[in-house]
């Protein structure tokens, strides 16, 4: 993937820096990365334009505590994040999982685990419609491989179960070190997303507020965890299939419903859009 060049800056420009700057998303080797390192550096530019836009506003209003109208930027900011880490993971599972289950023997065990699970002991309750259908597919394994993935990408991975799922199917470690934050930070997501953020009328106390009320700092946070845990990911999996000694693949990834990579522009590791990556 050819590297993208920012543009120049324009002379006496001062950009105004964020709790992001310092988060990247490296290229990866493995190309079929590709298109989910796209869709996490679209979620932190947003983040970052989000964050810019929240500055701004309470730069001009001045002291004072954050209006509902400021936090709906943080609360924007923790959506867009973990979109971000959804709409990535999920695009990894199409492109990669294949080629990971060539290379990564825990992948592999999970896949055997799954088949034999959710299909050979349930033939009487749907698995041996999908067992029949993908021994009388012309790529059986490959069948089987997608049925797997459909079922990866089949729910809103927004949850921490559902997140640590994925990780499990490709055999990595589930960023143990993080789960009582990715955790916090899901919860947080979902208030937003599920309950606008509404305090539950029965724990509603007069005089006090009726939604949650939310702090810069906890919503930075929550932030950066869930486009970490992206970024730790797809590392990882660059690390276990993005050798030039892995083997030629003979099981095509699963590729329906994504957006042709060459089309899409593409912003930088520091946010800027600057075109394709065959530019």
């Amino acid at each position: 993937m050819t590297k993208p060049q920012a543009p120049a800056k324009t002379a006496g420009q001062k950009k105004e820096k964020t709790p992001f700057d310092d988060l990247t998303i490296p290229d990866p080797k493995f190309e079929k990365l590709e298109r989910a390192v796209l869709l996490l550096r679209y979620g932190l530019d947003s983040v970052r334009s989000l964050y810019g836009l929240y500055s701004e506003r309470t730069k001009r209003r001045g002291s004072g505590a954050p209006t509902h109208r400021d936090q709906d930027l943080l609360r924007a900011m923790v959506v867009m994040a973990g979109a971000a880490l959804d709409a990535s993971l999920k695009q990894v599972c199409r492109d990669t999982y294949a080629a990971v289950l060539k290379v990564n023997s825990k992948a592999l065990e999970k896949a055997k685990e799954h088949v034999r699970r959710y299909i050979l002991e349930r033939l009487n309750e749907g698995g041996g419609k999908v067992l029949a259908a993908a021994l009388l597919s012309d790529q059986p394994q490959s069948e089987l491989v997608n049925q797997i993935i459909e079922n990866l990408v089949g729910q809103s991975l927004q949850s921490l179960e559902q997140i640590s799922k994925v990780g499990q199917y490709f055999g990595l470690d589930n960023f143990p070190n993080k789960r009582e934050k990715v955790k916090e930070a899901l919860n947080v997501r979902n208030q937003i997303v599920h309950e606008m953020d509404a305090v539950p009328q029965s724990q509603i106390k007069r005089g006090e507020k009726k939604r949650r009320q939310r702090k810069k700092d906890d919503m930075v946070n929550h932030a950066r965890v869930l486009l970490e845990v992206g970024v730790t990911m797809i590392k990882d999996l660059d690390k276990v299939i993005g050798s030039e000694s892995m083997p030629k693949l003979d099981i095509p990834a699963n590729t329906r419903g994504l957006v042709p990579l060459e089309t899409a522009p593409y912003p930088s590791a520091a946010g800027e859009e600057v075109g394709s990556p065959s530019s």
